[in-house]
């Protein structure tokens, strides 16, 4: 179930964000990378652990496009 989350935004000098968490790669969340919804953007975009918080790399448009950037 998609869960609202607070991420660092890398390409916003790490200014938090908070964004849907829709698919985790591990079954530990947010060991891995995962797959986050912004309503704001309406993109999917690729999270990746940080050192105080997961950290959004960016949008890559739909679920399937960001899935493959993994």
């Amino acid at each position: 179930m998609p869960e609202e989350r607070r991420f660092l935004d890398a390409s916003n000098q790490n200014e938090p964000v908070t964004l849907w968490l829709v698919f985790a790669e591990s079954a530990q969340p947010l060991a891995g990378y995962s797959v986050v919804y912004s309503e704001q953007e309406r993109a999917f975009g690729l999270v990746t652990p940080g050192t105080v918080e997961p950290v959004l790399l960016g949008f890559y448009g739909g679920f399937v496009e960001t899935l493959n950037s993994m």
